[in-house]
């Protein structure tokens, strides 16, 4: 009786054994891998969350890249090449000239960027003459430019005075001032 005793004592210590055995060699480390793909499948699902929403908002922003670059191609065409400033010069002279005034550039002087200016920019000494409306359609001209303008200086002198079947006309000259940025 007692030798079938042990023998049962014995098999459940070697029951015993082999199921602790199988439990710390085999499905502790099991669960531990488990643990560490469950959360590297997490960190993985955040990722894709995170780039998806990455990817919607970009693909929101698409129909406005075209329009900022178009609107980054008229901010640079505001400025002019300071050491080519043929473009602006024509421009000065077709708009004199629609105006109906007449323009003399006397003299172009190079302003440098500096701590209260962040551009440089091109000062345009003209004298100006014609009928003192005409002048004021051109200043306004020269505001509704395409252009980054400024009016540093302005002297008006009236020339004369004629009569016209419409009415009085002011003939004026002025020395005219003019800061233009450039790139």
């Amino acid at each position: 009786m007692k030798n079938k005793f042990r023998e049962i004592y014995l098999s459940f210590l070697v029951s015993l054994c082999l199921s602790l055995l199988i439990i710390f060699l085999v499905i502790i480390p099991l669960i531990k891998e488990i643990k560490e793909a469950s959360v590297e499948f997490s960190l993985n699902r955040q990722k894709i969350e995170s780039f998806s929403e990455q990817m919607a908002s970009l693909q929101r922003f698409r129909p406005f890249s075209q329009e900022v670059k178009d609107n980054l191609a008229k901010a640079e065409n505001l400025f002019f090449d300071a050491e080519i400033p043929v473009e602006f010069v024509n421009f000065l002279e077709d708009t004199a000239s629609s105006s109906g005034v007449s323009i003399e550039i006397s003299s172009v002087s190079l302003e440098e960027k500096n701590e209260q200016r962040p551009w440089s920019a091109l000062v345009f000494n003209l004298q100006v003459s014609g009928n003192f409306s005409d002048f004021g359609e051109f200043i306004e001209r020269i505001k509704n430019s395409p252009y980054l303008t400024e009016i540093k200086n302005i002297s008006v002198k009236k020339i004369s005075r004629k009569e016209k079947e419409t009415g009085l006309s002011v003939e004026i000259s002025s020395n005219l001032s003019l800061r233009v940025l450039t790139k």
